[in-house]
């Protein structure tokens, strides 16, 4: 099967280098390369860059966009004429995907909307654009987090957020009986090409700043050290905190748009040694806060200077005392929505449900992926002719969104309250470690961490799907001292939402450990929350919880 769709694809491409390539690719590579094309997972395709319909290529990149120009006709008439708008981070090959992707909607009868230059820009910012233009939707070039050999292709309908999965399988559908994507000759017609320019990334940057920016006024004793990871933030970031007028400082060496990464051992803010240089400057220049973002500048990573030492939460952790400081500015300033509400995933930590609990905020949960938040926002947008009852919504992945405006995880305007947040508190002498004791003698005190297990082979999704029936099949009733008095399986929907590959374990005093594959990579996530008597009591028992599953 594998050698037979490899001979199709020589016969079909007329470039001889590239067929130089694909001949000279390992028997494995044809094997794991040359099957399967790449499925949509929690935020979009993603895969390595090598040929085959099951690698991230220029023809698989043609095929997703002709699948999805045509899922957009489909599904209205007039949506040509509302364009798309295309963007793309640093990743290797990405200027002249993001322009395929163009020609090909181009082709379609689609007006394009691009960055001046085909510049790459915050996956954020993008998603702002659709609203802005009014387009029909946008596409995404990326791998976010991933390792430098990843590239992705996101999508977004028109309210810009990310598609869910019944629009995504039809995309799918149509992907498989797509057959004219092996053409060399695409060129996008730049004067057809509508840009988006420096005037719309400032009122993106003025508008965050006029809805999260509490306490101008005060005098500006945080100083901040933030890194963009060689990715989209840089620019974004410079221009948030000038106008904010914060002294800053930026690791200068991952300034650099660099697809390779070089200067970070690692562009996912989940993982501690990817603020290992940001750091280090922070270190020198004791400021107060550290700022960094993935390379498309959803994700998000935070610490803070504490009795001299950088200190780091977990981002439960870190929005459940996002959502106590902005909850009271936004009250305190009667700002609340009517009816409000916050959004968080299954999987994400029980203490941010806790403060919104007390507060009487409405919780609405979703399946793991931001573009349930966005789905959730799109049809209160149908029902309530656009009178939002949102007040934030996050994930445990390090992200989250406060300004809807944006329908995707947005570490930009999430910069913006930090630096707000870490300001107002050092003018009161005090810290965000100080804040977090002060909240735990309020609502308790809680742990939560995160493991993973790494697959590999060609069987690896097998495995990984195998690996959690077994837990289906035979769930624990116990684990350690912690009798489990809840079993929540997501195999089928679950309130409306869909389904999803995951099993939740519920303790009783609000604590849980769930599982499920990752969806984006070849590994399977552990995540605990637990809360407990004292910091070192649910510590001590999330580790409990992990161990069971993962030592």
């Amino acid at each position: 099967m594998n050698n037979a769709i490899k001979t199709e694809w020589l016969s079909r491409i007329t470039d001889e280098k590239i067929k130089k390539e694909i001949n000279s690719m390992s028997d494995a590579k044809i094997a794991k390369f040359f099957s399967k094309p790449g499925k949509f997972g929690t935020a979009g395709i993603r895969g390595e860059m090598e040929w085959g319909p099951g690698g991230m290529n220029i023809f698989t990149i043609q095929r997703a966009a002709l699948a999805y120009a045509d899922f957009l006709i489909l599904e209205s008439k007039n949506n040509p004429s509302k364009g798309i708008v295309i963007g793309h981070d640093n990743r290797h090959k990405n200027i002249e995907f993001s322009e395929t992707v163009a020609a090909v909607f181009q082709q379609k009868g689609f007006k394009v909307f691009l960055p001046k230059n085909n510049e790459l820009k915050p996956t954020p910012f993008i998603s702002y654009c659709v609203n802005h233009y009014k387009a029909a939707g946008a596409v995404i070039i990326t791998a976010s987090h991933n390792p430098p050999k990843y590239n992705g292709f996101k999508v977004y309908d028109h309210g810009g957020a990310q598609l869910l999965p019944q629009k995504t399988n039809k995309i799918s559908e149509l992907m498989n009986v797509e057959n004219n994507y092996f053409n060399t000759n695409l060129v996008m017609d730049k004067s057809q090409v509508e840009y988006i320019g420096e005037d719309v990334e400032n009122l993106y940057i003025d508008e965050i700043i006029k809805s999260l920016e509490f306490h101008p006024e005060l005098e500006k004793k945080a100083t901040i050290t933030f890194s963009s990871m060689h990715g989209t933030s840089f620019s974004f970031l410079q221009r948030l905190f000038e106008k904010m007028n914060y002294k800053f400082e930026y690791v200068k060496e991952q300034a650099v748009y660099d697809p390779d990464f070089s200067a970070t051992k690692n562009p996912n803010p989940e993982i501690r040694s990817s603020f290992e240089l940001a750091a280090e400057y922070s270190d020198k220049s004791e400021s107060d806060l550290v700022i960094i973002t993935d390379p498309d500048a959803d994700r998000i990573g935070v610490a803070f200077r504490h009795e001299g030492k950088l200190i780091y939460y977990s981002f439960n952790i870190l929005a459940g005392i996002l959502l106590d400081y902005y909850y009271g500015n936004l009250k305190e300033e009667n700002r609340l929505p009517e009816d409000p509400y916050v959004t968080s995933t299954f999987v994400s930590g029980t203490f941010f449900d806790t403060i919104a609990k007390e507060n009487n905020l409405k919780i609405k949960k979703t399946l793991s992926g931001f573009k349930w938040v966005g789905h959730l926002l799109n049809e209160e947008d149908k029902a309530k002719n656009g009178k939002l009852g949102f007040v934030m919504g996050y994930e445990e992945a390090f992200g989250c969104v406060l300004v809807p405006t944006t329908r995707d995880k947005d570490s930009i305007q999430a910069s913006c309250l930090f630096a707000d947040m870490v300001n107002y508190y050092l003018n009161q002498g005090k810290t965000l470690k100080n804040i977090l004791d002060d909240l735990g003698e309020k609502y308790g005190t809680f742990a939560d961490e995160q493991r993973v297990k790494f697959f590999e082979g060609p069987t690896l999704m097998e495995d990984m799907n195998e690996y959690v029936n077994k837990l289906r099949e035979n769930p624990p009733t116990k684990i350690g001292s912690m009798n489990i008095v809840k079993t929540v399986d997501f195999k089928e929907p679950v309130f409306e939402l869909g389904k999803d590959n995951l099993l939740m374990f519920w303790f009783d005093n609000y604590s849980f450990v769930a599982v499920r594959p990752s969806g984006t990579e070849p590994k399977i996530k552990v995540y605990a929350s637990i809360k407990g008597k004292t910091y070192a009591d649910a510590q001590a028992k999330v580790q409990e919880a992990l161990n069971y599953f993962i030592k």
